[in-house]
């Protein structure tokens, strides 16, 4: 498959497909202008009728105007039902909503200066310990419309 699609910004997409092939090992291939952009595990199902579905996260696609393509990998026998791409979550993105809400500002308040909290609520260092340093990046993201659309 193939689609001519305008890209306005660079961004960094979960691609997740629904499908199946009876014999394990295939593979769909995700192209941009003839650059390999990611693989996506086709799920080993027991019938045609059983799909099921895979996800491969943080796919980054240049902006532009290009060619996706899309091709199987692994010889023939796979069954593609559905492909869907959505913006990857982003860091301070607690409700994955895709921007950076209210909610999200809340979840941080919570765990500002908390000790052992979860590692993914950490925005930068590393640390998993929200301090200044997270709270400079989260309010520079706080209300942003493209915030989460950034890489």
């Amino acid at each position: 498959m193939e689609y001519t699609l305008n890209n306005t910004k660079t961004r960094k997409f979960d691609i997740q497909i629904s499908g199946g092939a009876t014999i394990n090992g295939k593979e769909l291939k995700f192209d941009w202008n003839g650059v390999e952009l990611a693989l996506v595990d086709v799920p080993q199902i027991a019938n045609w009728t059983a799909h099921t579905t895979s996800t491969v996260s943080g796919v980054i696609i240049p902006a532009g105007s290009g060619i996706l393509r899309i091709t199987l990998v692994g010889g023939s026998g796979a069954d593609l039902d559905w492909v869907k791409f959505t913006l990857s979550a982003c860091k301070g993105d607690y409700n994955l909503s895709k921007t950076i809400d209210p909610t999200d500002f809340a979840k941080f308040g919570q765990n500002y200066k908390v000790n052992n909290i979860q590692c993914s609520l950490d925005i930068v260092g590393g640390n998993c310990y929200l301090d200044p340093a997270d709270f400079q990046e989260f309010a520079s993201l706080y209300k942003s419309n493209d915030a989460c659309m950034q890489i």
